[in-house]
Order: C-alpha cells, then sequence, then structure tokens
C-alpha cells in the first residue's frame, strides 16, 4: 500500500516461514536422532541459500537495495546473515530489521511460582549443544573474534560489535515471550510476587543497557525502537507508539536522512510504563495478550 508503506510499497517480497527450528542457522544434510527416534532435518540456513539461489534467476543480484527482515525466530536469524546477503550482493545496498530478535543468555527466574520452560533452554549452558545438533552458520567476523565461545555469536547481544551492515532494532524492553517461555517468569500475571517483579527489573535493566550500548557503539549505523512494553512482535502502525511514532515511522526516519525525525527511541520510565501498549496497561499490569505471532524471515528488494 503506497499511502501506509510507500518506503517498499513497489518492492519484490519474498517470505520465508519458519520450519526448520533452529533460528534460520542449521545446515545439516542428514537426519538427527531429534526427538521419539525420529529424523529431523536443520537446514535453515540452507533454505535461506536455496531461496536467494532461486532469486539470483529472477534478478535479485541486479537488486540497488535489499531488506533483510526477521520476526522472532526469524530476527535472529536476520543477525546470522545479514552480513553474509552484503557480501553475496555487492550492488546492493544491505540492511537488517529484527523485530523482537535481540537476544542475550537466558538466566532463569528460580523464585516462588516459577515455570517451566516452554521454549528452547536459551541459557550460556546450552548454546555449545545448539549449535552441534545444528551444526549452525554464525557471522564469520564474529565466530574469528569469539573463538572460545563462537556458539555466543547466535545472539546479537554478543554479535552485533562484529555486524558491519547497518540495523533496525525493534525490541521490547520486557519481552513476553522471552521472560515466560525461555525464562521460566510464571505465565500467571496473579502469582507474580515481589521476587518476580525484582527479576522482571533486573532484566529490563539489562534490555535498555545492552541497546544503549548498540547505539553507542555506532548511532549512525544502527537504529531502535524499544517501548517499555510487556510484548514479543506484536508492533504494528498502531502500537506501541514512542514519540506518537509507531515503528514503522521511525524505520521510515531511518531510510530517509532527509527527513528530521528520531532514528532512536528507548523508553526511559521503568517497566511496563508505556501507556499505548497493547499487552499490558498500567495500573493493573494483569491482562496478558495471546495473539498469534510468526517467527518468519523476509527479503525486500
Amino acid at each position: 500500500n503506497n499511502q501506509t508503506n510507500p518506503e517498499v510499497a513497489l518492492y519484490n517480497h519474498v517470505l520465508i516461514p519458519y520450519c526448520s527450528q533452529d533460528l534460520y542457522s542449521g545446515t545439516r544434510k542428514d537426519r538427527t536422532n531429534w526427538t521419539n527416534g525420529e529424523g529431523v532435518y536443520f537446514a535453515g540456513h540452507l533454505i535461506v541459500e536455496a531461496v536467494l539461489q532461486e532469486l539470483d534467476f529472477r534478478g535479485l543480484r541486479e537488486a540497488k537495495k535489499v531488506y533483510l527482515t526477521g520476526n522472532s525466530a526469524g530476527g535472529m536469524g536476520m543477525w546470522l546473515h545479514v552480513d553474509w546477503v552484503a557480501e553475496r550482493y555487492p550492488r546492493a545496498k544491505v540492511i537488517g530489521v529484527s523485530i523482537a530478535g535481540f537476544y542475550f543468555y537466558s538466566t532463569f527466574y528460580e523464585g516462588p511460582s516459577t515455570n517451566g520452560l516452554t521454549l528452547s533452554d536459551f541459557s550460556e549452558a546450552a548454546w555449545p549443544n545448539h549449535i552441534k545438533t545444528w551444526q549452525s552458520f554464525m557471522d564469520e567476523s564474529c565466530v574469528q573474534a569469539l573463538k572460545e565461545t563462537p556458539w555466543a555469536c547466535m545472539l546479537a547481544n554478543y554479535s552485533l560489535p562484529y555486524i558491519s551492515s547497518s540495523t533496525f532494532i525493534v525490541e521490547a524492553q520486557t519481552d513476553q515471550t522471552v521472560l515466560q517461555d525461555h525464562n521460566k517468569v510464571p505465565l500467571d500475571l496473579e502469582s507474580w510476587g515481589p521476587e518476580v517483579w525484582m527479576y522482571i527489573a533486573e532484566w529490563h535493566h539489562n534490555m535498555t543497557v545492552a541497546l544503549r550500548a548498540a547505539v553507542t557503539l555506532s548511532p549512525n549505523k544502527h537504529a531502535v525502537f524499544n517501548p517499555a512494553c510487556f510484548t514479543h512482535d506484536n508492533f504494528t502502525t498502531g502500537a506501541p507508539l514512542m514519540a506518537n511514532l509507531s515503528f514503522k515511522e521511525v524505520l521510515r526516519n531511518w531510510l530517509n536522512p532527509g527527513l528530521s525525525g528520531p532514528t532512536i527511541l528507548i523508553d526511559q520510565c521503568g517497566e511496563f510504563c508505556n501507556p499505548s501498549c497493547r499487552d499490558i496497561n498500567p495500573p493493573s499490569h494483569r491482562r496478558r495478550h495471546n495473539k498469534q505471532h510468526t517467527r518468519d524471515f523476509a527479503i525486500l528488494t
């Protein structure tokens, strides 16, 4: 739609659905005994590579701009691939957009009413086995720099300093999926006691510090939209808003240097305090939003 999405309305859009369960990193060509003795292929990177090979036949190598985007697992996969895509298409300006894909190691909540893991274990101890099982493709510059702990390159908090491409980071200050499904925060908000709130405050602090460090590292290369909301990837044109702007409007500012609007917005009001958030609105903090979300990967040219 040229009115609501003028920057890329005329672009070609290719969606790569998430079906490999390896954050788009796997390079296995053989079956893996993973669950119940059933052979599973972890070939996310090979899927991305195969899609690009097909697009090359359709003229992708002539593209002048390539936007690599992803939500959730797709957002994590963007960080693994953006520089690789830039090297593959040297004629193009390649940028990355990550929505709910900026992760650091999980440190579990272990207090009262702790929740069991409902998604993968993202603690530091789990990652060596993940990349071994998936035979993960990762950013080469990061792997060379972090030779002793290459698995860290699966997570943007550690790989970003080695990423050459420009990126736009869209991330909630309290990510609902990470906190409840990866970090064991109770699913029932009514059961949250002081220990949960202390844990969330610390996690919120770590996220805001990490993103401020990202933009401090290279403020002209990276842009950030980081609202104080309890959501995962439920970012729309209507909410969350910061400075009365949606993430798409901030992205528009970033893609068009001639515009005078902000490109880095990080809430500084505390936890769950952005009034435009749909998931939990102060003061009750008791309404959990269960909107289905995707974890896909997309290429815009």
